[in-house]
């Protein structure tokens, strides 16, 4: 990706370039819901890159956190509603 982001409004400035759909309200979730509460402190910048994340838990589990670009789409079908290809994910 070239450069680690670090706070929420860089990783919303990375997806918005990336093509990433943002409405206000998937964007107002992105920028209030701080992504590095849910990993490890010394993985903290980790949680700011659009790439998934897996993290062994304190009793030896495993987590994998998705990519917020897959966040995104999630979000928008959850906002938008599950009819049409706001689903679907991008082709490439």
């Amino acid at each position: 990706m070239g450069r680690a982001e670090h706070t929420n409004e860089e990783l919303v400035s990375v997806l918005k370039a990336k093509g990433c759909a943002l409405s206000a309200r998937v964007e107002a979730a992105l920028l209030l819901i701080p992504r590095g509460l849910f990993v490890p402190k010394d993985r903290h910048r980790e949680a700011f890159r659009d790439q998934k994340l897996t993290v062994r838990m304190a009793d030896g589990s495993i987590m994998t956190l998705p990519p917020p670009s897959f966040v995104v789409r999630v979000c928008v079908c959850v906002f938008v509603g599950f009819l049409g290809s706001c689903c679907q994910a991008p082709h490439t």
